[in-house]
Formats: C-alpha cells, sequence, structure tokens
C-alpha cells in the first residue's frame, strides 16, 4: 500500500475484492522504502521521506509522504485492511485452517507425510552425543 498510483478508494476496493473472492490468507504491508533502494533515492530526492528512524522500517509504518493522501490516512487504510480481512477469524485461526485443507488433500493424494516426532530432540549444530558444551 502507498504506491504513488494508489488511492484510498483503490485501497478499499482491494481489500472488498480479497474478501468478496474468500482468500484464505492476506498480508498487508507499507511500502517501505529502505536504504539502498530506488524508491528510498527517490522519494528523498523528492523531500517525502518524514521519518529516518530506522525502527520506523517495519513495513507497517508509513515513514513517507504518498502521494494520493496524507500519512496518517495511509495508516488508517493499512490498519483497516487487517481489520476488515480478518474480523469474522483472526489470521491464526485461518492460518490453521489453510493448514488443515493442504493436510486433508495430501492424505487424499497419497503425498501425507506425518510429523517425524523423533526430530523433536534435534536440532541445527548439534552432534551427536553431545552435551552441548562448547568448551
Amino acid at each position: 500500500m502507498g504506491l504513488d498510483n494508489h488511492t484510498e478508494d483503490d485501497i478499499r476496493r482491494l481489500v472488498d475484492f480479497l474478501m468478496k473472492i474468500n482468500l484464505d490468507l492476506a498480508e498487508f504491508t507499507v511500502l517501505t522504502p529502505f536504504p539502498q533502494t530506488q524508491a528510498f533515492d527517490d522519494l528523498r530526492q523528492a523531500g517525502r521521506i518524514i521519518s529516518y528512524d530506522w525502527n520506523d522500517y517495519t513495513a507497517d509504518k508509513v515513514v513517507f509522504q504518498p502521494k494520493n493522501m496524507t500519512p496518517e490516512k495511509l495508516q488508517d487504510l493499512y490498519t483497516h485492511a487487517w481489520d476488515a480481512f480478518y474480523k469474522s477469524e483472526p489470521q491464526s485461526y485461518k492460518m490453521f485452517k489453510l493448514l488443515q485443507k493442504v493436510m486433508e488433500k495430501e492424505k487424499a493424494d497419497g503425498t501425507f507425510r506425518g510429523r517425524r516426532r523423533e526430530l523433536m530432540d534435534s536440532r541445527f549444530g548439534k552432534m551427536e552425543g553431545s552435551t552441548g558444551d562448547q568448551s
């Protein structure tokens, strides 16, 4: 969200469309002009960067002046997108349902593989018989 051609109406229509087609999951982000990118260079040259606090560069905070709305309006639309899309079911529940759907499909077509519980106690870098002591 926040490209120069995006308007408030465009973003609201996108959210409505995603809800209408019963999409399993959606991920919403705000355009974030990270340093060393063309977006950052262009927005800085145009004087549109409003925050140089790198803690704000998280893809969920508006750090630049959008072309067609205020930064506050874009931030509100970002919040609206998440709230509207996940109003009936939280993201974690939708993710769980999607995982169930995938597992059922894999079981039906014979590609399902259950969890390998013996791997629960292993981790990357752990050597056989190691106590974890690095000395």
